[in-house]
């Protein structure tokens, strides 16, 4: 009878200790951590972030830029630090295809992490040089059947979610193309543009501005729907590649183990500030549409592109180490 006594006031004790806890959250800075250089898209994007959640909270909250490795570097701090809501991590499809490509990460992408919310995503779209010859997909894939390994292929670096996007259209096609990894999207672009490269799934924020102003012509989004950022542009799926699916999302996730109160609270903030007119223009302007989901679904996505994406790594060969 004790023993159940003293059991039962020590877990009164602990969810009055963590009911304090969340009450007093946040009681100092909250550190959103973007896992790649300062001036990127994705670090851009944790700014403006940043800034609407310390508003939500009335905190504040700072940037942290720990670049490296593809952004193992970053995420792995992450998973190491307190399960306080003080340290979150901007997390984008790389968190789910990196346990493939390398050895060792320094982190498992489920396990070491709490999901707090999926903020948006943006899809890639298929370009080539304003002169090219083809006017379509279905071209391209044509003269690949004719002429084997023949068309160069660009990406942002082997293992990128455009490199990977090659490999989804290979095997839709049966084609085999030439791949020419870039160190990044500019290099890509700029290849592209100079005709060394005839083709390139750019992601929508370094491609949007060069499509404006004709340099490349735009073929195919990558999405399951059209975006609505460039509504005239048909997916993939519609031109007969029904199996070609990518995009690149972005969510805040929080080291494993964060109370439930805590995580809970940081979601309610994201929902709260992300639907709103400003915070829609933001992002936008940034190339990425608002797609929450909450802490549940944020888990379940996770699960399905881990299993999604290391298939597609198997088969593109792709390693980093």
């Amino acid at each position: 009878m004790l023993n159940s006594l003293s059991r039962l006031v020590v877990l009164l004790v602990g969810v009055s200790s963590a009911a304090a806890f969340s009450q007093s959250y946040p009681s100092k800075p909250i550190s959103l951590v973007a896992p790649y250089p300062p001036g990127g898209g994705a670090d851009i994007m944790a700014r403006v972030l940043a800034a609407k959640l310390a508003a939500q909270l009335g905190s504040s909250a700072i940037v942290e830029n720990k670049p490296g490795a593809n952004g193992n570097i970053g995420t792995a701090h992450v998973a190491k630090a307190s399960p306080d809501g003080y340290t979150l991590l901007l997390a984008t499809t790389g968190h789910v295809i990196n346990p493939f490509l390398y050895r060792s990460t320094g982190y498992d992408p489920i396990d070491d992490f709490s999901p707090i919310a999926l903020i948006g995503s943006t899809d890639l779209i298929l370009v080539v040089n304003r002169n090219s010859p083809f006017r379509s997909p279905g071209e391209i894939v044509e003269f690949a059947k004719a002429n084997p390994s023949k068309l160069n292929f660009a990406s942002a670096g082997s293992g990128s979610v455009p490199h990977l996007t090659i490999t989804m259209l290979e095997a839709a096609a049966n084609v085999k193309f030439t791949h020419v990894p870039y160190k990044g999207a500019n290099p890509a672009l700029l290849a592209l543009v100079g005709g060394q490269v005839e083709a390139y799934f750019a992601s929508l924020p370094s491609a949007m501005s060069m499509i404006k102003a004709d340099k490349l012509n735009a073929f195919a989004t990558t999405g399951a729907r059209r975006t609505t950022l460039l509504d005239n542009i048909p997916t993939i799926q519609e031109l007969g590649f029904p199996d070609v699916n990518s995009d690149i999302w972005f969510g805040i996730v929080a080291p494993s183990k964060t109370p439930a109160a805590i995580a809970g609270q940081l979601e309610s903030a994201v929902k709260a500030f992300l639907f709103s007119s400003d915070t829609k223009k933001q992002l936008a302007e940034l190339g990425i549409e608002v797609r929450f989901q909450g802490a549940s679904e944020f888990a379940s996505l996770l699960a399905r592109e881990l299993s999604k994406w290391r298939a597609i790594v198997q088969r593109s060969g792709a390693t980093l180490d």
